[in-house]
């Protein structure tokens, strides 16, 4: 038996490898130390941490969203809502800079930007450029929480 530090790359699909991998080294009687990972390896690290098994592991990958049967996944790519940005993060934001650089007579920064919020793909690029992602990520920190709060055998 031995103990490893593990760390966990980012990749989507690769997060139902690890699973694979997982199973294999606990089998053998291998245990983890310190976990660690990007992307869909740090859900894999995070509940793994949480104490999840190999097999409830590969339950929560597998999970479907109920109403439509499509991989719970699918369900974290919710674009941004106007909502999600607050006056502070609009008035410090790339694009109210640019507009108060150009000068231009007549235009009122906060207009235009509320305009432009109100278009989705602009929400999306103005969400990567000043939160630093496309989606507002309000989707999946639900489904990690209640993973988080159930117990690791729960029913997906």
């Amino acid at each position: 038996m031995a103990i490893f530090d593990m760390v966990f790359e980012g990749g989507g699909a690769k997060g139902t490898a690890f699973v694979g991998a997982l199973d294999v080294l606990f089998v053998a009687g291998h245990k983890h130390r310190r976990l660690i990972g990007t992307s869909a390896g740090a859900i894999t690290a995070t509940l793994l941490g949480a104490g999840y098994s190999a097999a409830e592991l590969l339950d929560a990958v597998n999970q479907k969203v109920p109403e439509t049967g499509e991989p719970i996944f699918t369900s974290f790519l919710d674009a941004p809502q106007r909502a999600d940005f607050n006056q502070g993060v609009i008035d410090n934001s790339v694009t109210v800079d640019l507009l108060r650089r150009a000068h231009v007579p007549g235009i009122f920064e906060q207009s235009v930007v509320k305009g432009l919020l109100d278009i989705d793909l602009y929400r999306e690029l103005f969400s990567f450029v000043e939160c630093g992602g496309f989606y507002s990520g309000d989707a999946f920190l639900t489904w990690l929480r209640a993973r988080l709060q159930a117990d690791p055998g729960f029913a997906g």
